[in-house]
Formats: C-alpha cells, sequence, structure tokens
C-alpha cells in the first residue's frame, strides 16, 4: 500500500499543477486550509484542468504556523515526490488509496521539470504502471486523463533527447490508442516538441490537425507556435503571411481568433534574425501598425506582461540593428522615446539592446554614451533582477571593449570594478575584459597581456568561474600581440590536456590552433615553420579524434601555406603544394569544407618560380595546368586563374 504522511499528502496536493512550457494558465485555483474553524488562503496555483477533471480531497492536519508549513513545503517536497514514485514503482500490489488523480499530476510535474531524459523516462515508467493497474482494477482511487499524458509531452519536448519530438509523439499516439482525446494544450505541447527541434512542416501538419479536429478549441497561441517556429529560423515572410491568415480568416467569418501582440512580437523577432532586404524598415512599419490599431493580448494569460510589452520594441531595434542600414543609432533611440512615451516601463533587455546598437555600429562618440544609458536605466529599474543587471553591464562592457576611443579601456576598468563591489559579474563579464585586453591596440601590449593573465587567473581563483576555451582564445591572443607566443602555447597545452581529461568548456577549437599558428608566423623563431606544422598537425589530430571544434578550416590551411612559402626553407614549394592538392582532396571525398582559391595556388605557384629548384618551371606549370583542370571541373569562380598572379616569377 501507499503510505504518506498528512502533511505530505498535503504538500503534494499544494504543488499539483500541469506544467506547460509554453501555453498560458488557462484557470487558477486556490488551495485552503481550515483552522479553527476559519478558512485561510495558503496559495494560489495555475492548471489547465477543467473543474469536471479535479478530484476534491479534505484533508486534516495539525501545524504551527502557515510559515513553518511553508517551509516544510519548499524542503521536501522533492523528497515527497521521489517517495511518491518509489512506491508507485515498486511492486506491491495493494491498494493504492490514497494515489489521487492530482496526486499523480503533481509528480509527474516534478519529474518534467527536471528538463532531463531520466526525468522524461521515469514518467513513461510510471504511466506504465499506472496503465496497467488500471486495466486489471476498476476500484481505483485514481483516473488517467489527458492531462497526464500532456506533461510526459511536455518531459520530453524539454529533455534534450536529440529525438525528443519523436518521444513526445509516441506518447500522443499512446494517447490515441488509449482513446484519450487530445486538447488544445496537449496539441499545443505537441508542436512546442517540434518547435525546439526546428522543424516547421511537422508543427504545420500538427495545426492542421487541430483545425480539422478541434476547431472550435483553437487559440491565438497556437498559431504563436508556428510563427515562434518560422522565427527561430528567421523566416519573416513566412511568418507573415501567418498573421495575415488569421486576419483573413476572422475577416471572412472563418474564424473568432486574431493576430495579438504575441503574435506580432513574433513576426519582430522573425525579421530580427532575417537576412531579407529592408528588414528593419520593415520591421519599423509592422511597430507603425501595431501602435496605430492598439493592439494588446490577454494580461493575465502571459507571465511577466510588461516584459512581454518591452520585447516587442526590442525586437524592433534587433531587426534595425542586425539589418545594415542607415542610421541605424538614431532609429533605434527613436524606438526608446517611444517606450517612454506610451508609459510602458522599459526592462532591462530595452537598455541592453540600446547599448548594443552602439556595440555594432561603433560610433566615435560610442564610450561617451556608455554612462548615459546605464544611468538612465538605473533611474528607471529600481527593481532588476541579479541577471538581468548583469546583461546590461555586460553589453555596456561589450561597448567600450569596440570602442576605439583611449579612454575606452580606463572607462571599461572602473565598469569592471563597479560590478565586482555590486556582485554581477559573471563568465561573460571576464571574458569580455579578456577579450578587451587581447584586442587592445591603444596602449603597450605587455601590460595588455599581463592585464588579461591576471583576469584569467582571477575569475577562477577569486571569482568561482570556469574559464572556457573563449577565455583562453583571447588569453592566447593578448600574450600572441605581446610577442610572447611560448606562454600562448602553453595555455594551448593546458586546454588540450584539460579537453582530455573531461573538461569540456576547454575543449580546443579551431580558432584556438589558428590564433597559435599565427602567432609562430608573425614571430622571429627561426623554426616557426616547423612549429607552425606542428600546431596544425596537433589541430588535425584533435579533430580526428572526435572534436568537431577542431575541424582543420580554409583560413588556417592559408595560414600554414603562407608560413611554409614564406619561409624560404629548401623543399618549402613541394610541402606548400602538398598542403594545397590535400585540401582539394579532402574536401573532393567531403571531408571539409575549406577548398583552394587560384590565390592560394598561385601563392604557391610564386614559391616554386623563387625556389631555385631545378625543376621549378616545370613544377610551376604543372601546378598551373591542375588549377585550370580543377575549374574545368567544378566551374567555381574562385578557382578562376587570373594572368596577373602567376607572372611575378618571370
Amino acid at each position: 500500500m501507499l503510505k504518506l504522511t498528512t502533511q505530505a499528502l498535503t504538500i503534494v496536493l499544494l504543488r499539483v499543477t500541469v506544467h506547460h512550457a509554453f501555453a498560458p494558465n488557462v484557470h487558477s485555483y486556490r488551495v485552503a486550509q481550515k483552522t479553527d474553524g476559519r478558512v485561510s488562503s495558503i496559495r494560489s496555483f495555475p492548471t489547465i484542468l477543467s473543474e469536471s477533471e479535479r478530484d476534491a480531497a479534505s484533508i486534516g492536519m495539525e501545524t504551527k504556523s502557515g510559515i513553518d508549513f511553508m517551509m516544510t513545503e519548499a524542503d521536501h517536497y522533492a523528497e515527497y515526490m521521489e517517495e511518491i514514485t518509489s512506491q508507485i514503482l515498486s511492486h506491491d500490489n495493494g491498494e493504492w488509496t490514497i494515489l489521487t488523480t492530482n496526486i499523480i499530476l503533481s509528480v509527474l510535474s516534478h519529474h518534467s521539470n527536471l528538463e532531463t531524459v531520466d526525468g522524461a523516462e521515469t514518467i513513461e515508467k510510471i504511466l506504465d504502471r499506472l496503465e496497467a493497474r488500471a486495466d486489471s482494477d476498476e476500484d481505483l482511487s485514481y483516473t488517467l486523463h489527458c492531462g497526464h499524458y500532456t506533461i510526459a509531452v511536455t518531459a520530453w519536448s524539454k529533455s534534450g533527447h536529440p529525438n525528443s519530438a519523436e518521444k513526445a509523439t509516441q506518447v500522443v499516439n499512446r494517447m490515441r490508442k488509449r482513446n484519450i482525446k487530445l486538447n488544445e494544450v496537449t496539441y499545443n505541447t505537441w508542436m512546442n516538441a517540434y518547435v525546439i527541434r526546428n522543424n516547421i512542416s511537422r508543427v504545420e501538419e500538427i495545426l492542421q490537425e487541430m483545425e480539422e479536429k478541434i476547431p472550435n478549441e483553437i487559440r491565438v497561441k497556437d498559431y504563436n507556435v508556428l510563427i515562434l517556429a518560422n522565427a527561430r529560423q528567421g523566416r519573416a515572410k513566412e511568418a507573415e503571411q501567418i498573421v495575415k491568415k488569421m486576419v483573413d480568416m476572422y475577416s471572412s467569418g472563418k474564424s473568432l481568433v486574431l493576430p495579438d501582440l504575441i503574435s506580432y512580437s513574433m513576426l519582430l523577432e522573425a525579421w530580427s534574425k532575417s537576412d531579407e532586404e529592408g528588414r528593419g524598415v520593415r520591421a519599423e512599419t509592422i511597430l507603425d501598425s501595431i501602435e496605430e490599431r492598439y493592439i494588446s493580448f490577454d494580461m493575465e494569460a502571459y507571465d511577466n506582461p510588461e516584459s512581454t510589452i518591452s520585447g516587442t520594441y526590442v525586437a524592433a531595434m534587433r531587426a534595425i540593428i542586425n539589418s545594415g542600414e542607415e542610421n541605424i543609432i538614431n532609429r533605434v533611440a527613436n524606438i526608446y522615446e517611444r517606450i517612454v512615451e506610451r508609459r510602458v516601463i522599459p526592462d532591462a533587455y530595452v537598455y541592453a539592446t540600446l547599448l548594443d546598437a552602439y556595440a555594432i555600429t561603433r560610433p566615435a562618440d560610442a564610450s561617451k554614451k556608455v554612462p548615459e544609458i546605464l544611468a538612465m536605466m538605473e533611474a528607471n529599474l529600481v527593481d532588476i533582477g541579479f541577471e538581468d543587471e548583469t546583461v546590461v553591464y555586460n553589453t555596456a562592457l561589450k561597448v567600450l571593449k569596440q570602442s576605439r576611443q583611449s579612454d575606452s579601456i580606463s572607462q571599461a576598468e572602473e565598469l569592471f570594478q563597479k560590478m565586482k563591489s555590486q556582485g554581477i559579474v559573471d563568465e561573460v563579464t571576464y571574458g569580455t575584459m579578456i577579450a578587451l585586453y587581447a584586442n587592445n591596440n591603444r596602449g603597450n601590449n605587455d601590460s595588455s597581456a599581463k592585464r588579461a593573465e591576471e583576469l584569467l587567473l582571477e575569475m577562477s581563483n577569486e571569482g568561482g568561474f570556469k574559464a572556457n576555451t573563449q577565455h583562453m582564445n583571447s588569453a592566447m591572443n593578448s600574450l600572441i600581440q605581446a610577442g610572447n607566443v611560448s606562454k600562448a602555447s602553453n595555455l594551448l597545452d593546458k586546454m588540450e590536456e584539460e579537453y582530455k581529461n573531461g573538461n569540456q568548456s576547454m575543449r580546443p577549437n579551431v580558432v584556438s590552433y589558428a590564433t597559435l599558428m599565427n602567432g609562430w608566423v608573425k614571430s622571429d623563431d627561426p623554426q616557426k615553420s616547423k612549429k607552425t606544422q606542428i600546431v596544425f598537425d596537433r589541430m588535425t589530430l584533435m579533430f580526428e579524434s572526435g572534436n568537431q571544434a577542431a575541424k582543420p578550416n580554409f583560413i588556417s590551411y592559408v595560414t600554414l601555406v603562407d608560413c611554409i612559402v614564406k619561409s624560404g626553407e629548401v623543399g618549402a614549394a613541394e610541402r606548400a603544394e602538398g598542403v594545397v592538392r590535400n585540401i582539394y582532396e579532402t574536401y573532393k571525398l567531403g571531408e571539409s569544407d575549406a577548398k583552394p582559391n587560384a590565390q592560394l595556388v598561385a601563392a604557391v605557384i610564386d614559391c616554386w618560380s623563387k625556389s631555385g629548384d631545378n625543376n621549378a618551371g616545370e613544377r610551376a606549370e604543372k601546378l598551373l595546368n591542375w588549377l585550370f583542370e580543377i575549374y574545368e571541373e567544378d566551374k567555381d569562380p574562385n578557382l578562376i586563374p587570373s594572368a596577373h598572379p602567376f607572372t611575378s616569377g618571370t
């Protein structure tokens, strides 16, 4: 028999909720306790279940105070969930007199909220046991319905499993096999499983099925899922067609659903990620339309409605920033003014986006704008979360990193120290600061390299943060700028060692190796050609061992060939030609995306012409003929032989 204390059961019922990643809350219920004849509300919670789907429970309990009770709930909820799970999955065939429909919902939600494969698999096992029990015993204290299976769909969609969407579909098929009707929330959750996997066609198919089977239950948020699927991939025109379809269906009387502010916000997001010409202008036009028609949304249906409104403006700002169009700064600033004029409370991301406009466009006065924008934020946002505040300040550091002003480094240091004193630094903060010194061409390279090293040590020793590949690459670049290639090489050694010991955050990538290769190329080391080759070979070996991030790219090949041809060593032309031919062979075999071009081949031909080799002329001509051959085969414009590059040796 499943045995639980009265307190444990009460806690379970208090936490009953159907966790749904994307859908708004449909109903809100309060759970109350009766003490000395008086009923007091303990908490409220959202649910997607209708009144008829909920079973009632009267529970007596003794408690000293509501505060003690809430502390117990927070401290022991997970423990109780695991206890119930263990008893459900045990082979005890005793009667489950206390196992109610709502308790099962709570247990399943607990495992779904873990957002892991193990959590989703545990839900499947629980459903297996409960289905088997239901099939063999008619007198049960619980009923499995749509809500239980919807939680399973959600669990798989957020599990991170490579086949998460297919797993979610298996749950849907399981429902159909048991003649459990899918409701609007189930369909919505199922669609989102495919949104996460970027499978737009399946989202369209599921929405079409909804239109056919439950046309009267479809809400705007279901169409919004399809808009979201397109927005994630920057398919702005397709997203706009969905909005138009909703309007047309409403106008013709075929539907009562109209696009809401969320629909248009996602549409703006689609334009911000699009590569369509004129995307910034189009986003401004859509924003104008939203404001003119006072398009709104159900404020009670979504979490944090103010941020939803701000997000609409942020998406429009992003579309302008990413457009590459003219007058970006003024247009983004104009949107900020519109936010203020409409008395919308701008959230942290509005200010972060405003700063990002300066970081990307790099105007001369960018560093001067940083304190102004931060002052506006600090004046307008009294209650701001740690993460949001960190995002804004990190973006401010990004502006200063990109700035060409002489005082930008001192300004960044001042801001960095302020962030440290307020405890709002993270790995991105340190990464930006290290990159700032790595890219510093405004001062002493030696002092910049030293500061980058200090920051790298500080983030681990004092901040408790883990250095990652990006941090190490920036530090390597800083050392190379200061001419300390050996120290940079030591950092790459450390990355390789950490990665081999299982530290995935220190996985060296092609940039890591190319950075060190470039360092040796620019050095005055007499063995630089050999050392560059060694680094390239290490990169190739790392890639062949399974590290896809270390796959050699065109730039790394060019760096290697450039170093070889400029070395003046005996046999340099032979080695360089071997590299170029190997690039093409691996490309043709589909093993590499890198492909030689006419300019690279010309460099090797020039190397032959200057080599002094007895067969230099013949080898140069043979290589030129090979270039003609591969051009005729591929018809790649980048392989078109040009007369000019091949005359330098004559």
